[in-house]
């Protein structure tokens, strides 16, 4: 019996420690440059997002700002018209309700030396159900578009079965999911 406790609590140990161990993956072009903003920090702008969305949109792009130690992205304020014509250098953020399978989609089309242009991100209304989960949501969009992929580790930002789930293999959060420690170094060694 007393093995068995042992072993449990050195799984426990292992899980607990192992959360952020999974290496986080860059997101490559067709010729292998790793996808970036190279033309941060990037105004974004919030299309067709309820207002009760917009304070958790802001704070994670201002989450990845303070992670990263500068400026990857600039409030632009609401488009509530459409009429902000979209730009290379410019991020749209929309919520609508059109994925089937995901809560968030980031798309991003590059260049051949990897640079992002024309950036944007949609978010699904029905996955934007509290604050917390939506400031999530919107911290692993960002993810891709700052050059991150899916993620296999359990806790991580940038799991993205975790994310559908709308749960991470730990309690549910009381606070927005931070990346992994790992997840920043690595988008630190490419901006």
């Amino acid at each position: 019996m007393k093995n068995v406790i042992v072993k449990m609590l050195v799984l426990a140990s292992l899980v607990i420690t192992a959360s952020c161990s999974w290496a986080p993956r860059y997101t490559l072009n067709k010729q292998g440059s790793v996808k970036r903003l190279c033309d941060a920090p990037v105004f974004y702008v919030l299309r067709n997002v309820e207002g009760r969305n917009i304070e958790p949109i802001i704070a994670a792009a201002d989450y990845w700002n303070d992670a990263l130690g500068k400026r990857m992205f600039i409030y632009g304020g609401e488009d509530l018209s459409g009429e902000i014509e979209s730009t290379p250098h410019m991020l749209t953020i929309t919520q609508l309700d059109i994925l089937p399978d995901a809560c968030g989609w980031a798309h991003r089309t590059t260049r051949e030396n990897g640079c992002v242009k024309e950036p944007y991100v949609i978010l699904k209304t029905s996955c934007m159900k509290d604050s917390k989960w939506t400031e999530t949501l919107a911290r692993h969009e960002l993810g891709h578009i700052l050059g991150l992929k899916d993620s296999d580790g359990p806790t991580h930002l940038m799991n993205t079965s975790a994310l559908e789930n709308h749960k991470f293999y730990v309690a549910t959060p009381t606070e927005p999911v931070n990346a992994c420690e790992s997840e920043i170094e690595k988008l630190k060694e490419i901006y």
